[in-house]
């Protein structure tokens, strides 16, 4: 009596979960959405920034070619930003920025960032505002 109520039924547990956990485990891929964040955010940083022949790289001072510099290489991975520095602002992949932005929280992973640069002897907040799908897709 034990062998058929408890045997059987443990034995047909354990075998399924040896079949569905590493199926389920295999099918999740990594997303890595807050290192693209990142990496989008320093590269923005660096490319509005102002830049000397001998200095290099003047972080915390904004270029004057703003709205020439603001726009990076997008990727085949379906994101879009938003920088903004005082009145002028640039969006790249503007229909999906537009779409995504209300449905942030639900739909989207957002990342929004803002660091004070200095132009024309000014203070001017330069902020980032990303939007990322909850997992990656291709552009079709």
């Amino acid at each position: 009596m034990l062998y058929w109520f408890f045997y059987i039924p443990l034995t047909a547990f354990v075998i399924i979960a040896l079949v569905t956990t590493p199926t389920s485990i295999l099918n999740q891929s990594v997303q890595p959405f807050r290192l693209d964040a990142g990496i989008t955010e320093e590269r923005l940083y660096e490319k509005v920034s102002d830049y000397s022949p001998i200095l290099g790289t003047q972080y915390g001072t904004l270029t004057d070619q703003f709205d020439k510099n603001a726009a990076l290489l997008l990727s085949d991975k379906r994101y879009a930003y938003k920088i903004s520095a005082g009145q002028k602002a640039y969006v790249a992949n503007k229909e999906f920025y537009e779409d995504a932005v209300p449905l942030a929280p639900i739909r989207y992973n957002r990342y929004t960032i803002t660091k004070m640069f200095t132009s024309n002897g000014k203070q001017i907040p330069v902020t980032i505002d990303q939007v990322y799908p909850k997992s990656y897709e291709k552009i079709q």
